[in-house]
């Protein structure tokens, strides 16, 4: 019966540990490396030659004027990105 509770109190701290990550990723739209951004205009501001921005989800926004030169790579994972603007 004791390792019975101990194992749901266990799984209930997890469970709560994870809990702001789960809510705080929602606004997050793609990333570099271990570094998210909110939105995907932000992350080619960011970009470094060589390094790959990954889309975290379905997203939208203005379009994006990528310099001449540029380096980088975009793995959309299956996403999409709908240019509204």
């Amino acid at each position: 019966m004791m390792k019975k509770v101990t194992g749901i109190l266990l799984a209930l701290v997890l469970a709560l540990a994870l809990l702001p990550t789960a809510v705080f990723a929602a606004d997050e739209v793609a990333q570099i490396g271990t570094t998210k951004y909110s939105t995907l205009q932000e992350a080619f501001k960011n970009v470094k030659k060589g390094e790959t921005i990954e889309l975290l989800k379905d997203a939208d926004g203005d379009g994006i004027v990528v310099p001449s030169g540029s380096s980088f790579t975009v793995d959309f994972k299956g996403f999409t990105f709908d240019i509204t603007g």
